[in-house]
Order: C-alpha cells, then structure tokens, then sequence
C-alpha cells in the first residue's frame, strides 16, 4: 500500500474520537452490568410512573372542576357519533345530492339594446297614466 505524500490532516481527530467511542461504550456496558444501575433504573422508572399517575390524576380533577370533557369522554362521544353517522347512512337511500352539483353561473345577462331606443322606450313608459291602485278611489294623485 502506497503512502500518501500529505498526512491527513483529520485523521488524528477520527482516532481520537474513535478510542474516545470505544473508551465510553466500555465503561457504560461495565456499568449497566452492575447492580447498581439496575437499582437506580428501577428508581428512575418508578418515579416517572407515580409522576405520570399524579399528572393524570390532577390534569382529571381539573378538567371536573373546569366541566371540560377528558379525552375518554371525548373519545367515546366520537365513537357515539361515527355509530350515529353509520346508522344514517343505511336508513337513507343512495341519492346525489343536488345542492353537490355545479350549477351554471347566477350573472344578470347584459341587454343588447341601443340606448337611443332605451332611452324612448322610457319616455314611453314615463308618459303613460298609472292605473288607479285598488282601495284608494277617493284620492288623486299628483
């Protein structure tokens, strides 16, 4: 094998890190080997335990005093409604929806009028009499 003319110049920082590793990965397998650390595991794990216990505990007497739901009730109203949604949708016939269906645009359509003529259809319009309304025969109007 061939030597390189330039050393590299991070070879000495990956060996280093590299004895550093295996140095490290000993010591904790020599550690978890012991009786100690399965000692203080159990502590650690029994206390998150009880810290998660209380945490729900509380988190339930607040949510009473709150009248909010808990997620269980949450959960389980859900599951009331999806039954309730089943149910519908095998009572109801299978039908399209007609408020589903695109319908063609709502826009006023432009009248293609000239508007000299517009303008004589109302002054034709404006120079008609106004039929007497029904009920108020007795009045003229002005």
């Amino acid at each position: 094998m061939a030597t390189a003319k330039f050393p590299d110049p991070l070879q000495f920082c990956r060996d280093t890190l590299t004895k550093l590793e295996s140095g490290i990965n000993q010591f904790a397998a020599r550690k978890m080997e012991s009786e100690e650390f399965a000692e203080a595991l159990n502590r650690f794990n029994q206390v998150a335990l009880s810290v998660q216990y209380t945490l729900d505990k509380s988190l339930a007497c607040f949510f009473e005093r709150l009248d909010l739901p808990s997620r269980t009730e949450v959960t389980e109203l859900a599951a009331a409604v999806q039954r309730v949604e089943e149910k519908l949708e095998r009572l109801l016939p299978d039908m399209t929806h007609e408020a589903l269906l695109p319908r063609p645009p709502r826009t006023r359509i432009p009248i293609e009028i000239a508007p000299a003529q517009a303008l004589n259809e109302a002054r034709t319009r404006a120079k008609k009499p106004k039929a007497a309304t029904p009920g108020r025969r007795g009045r003229k109007e002005t």
